[in-house]
């Protein structure tokens, strides 16, 4: 009965951890300055009943992804460099969802499906914050550098042989 017991609260102690770090407002602690870009961010969007995850980052001029378990750990597995236009595209993205201001923002109904924690450092501040994934800015981003993560495939694609005639 007791190896029983252990092994259901080894598990049950492993689930109440994924808990902790699901529910709560925790991004890792980066040292995030404007950078290359002029702008730099972290992005953790989820959606824990889907297990859903992904984690986006740009740091001095670099973007980083990373979705499915490496996402749940605040990992990247892949990531390139960003052109100006690219940079110059994400700070105009951030400004219109509102990311510069200089007030923490976290009015999220933690019960909703999508939720996204981002913090963002810019020439002249830093913010965090808790967003419905759903909202427009987050979305809006998200989709942005989701497209620059798909290029790598294109190019991989490009690169197989054309299907050639059955003989």
């Amino acid at each position: 009965m007791s190896v029983w017991v252990k092994r259901i609260g080894g598990r049950l102690s492993c689930v109440l951890a994924l808990v902790a770090i699901v529910g709560c407002n925790v991004l890792p602690s980066i040292p995030l300055e404007p950078g290359a870009c002029g702008i730099s961010f972290a992005i953790w969007l989820r959606t824990p009943a889907t297990s859903q995850y992904e984690y986006f980052t740009v740091c001095d001029g670099e973007y980083r992804y990373g979705a499915g378990v490496d996402a749940l750990t605040f990992k990247t597995s892949w990531g390139r460099a960003l052109s100006e236009a690219e940079c110059a595209t994400l700070k105009q993205l951030a400004g219109d969802a509102g990311w510069f201001g200089t007030a923490e923002r976290d009015h999220v109904d933690r019960s909703a499906g999508s939720l996204a924690d981002v913090v963002v450092a810019w020439d002249g501040g830093r913010a965090q914050m808790s967003l419905l994934g759903s909202e427009s800015g987050v979305h809006t981003i998200a989709t942005f550098l989701r497209t620059l993560s798909e290029q790598r495939f294109e190019r991989q694609l490009d690169r197989l042989p054309e299907a050639g005639k059955l003989k």
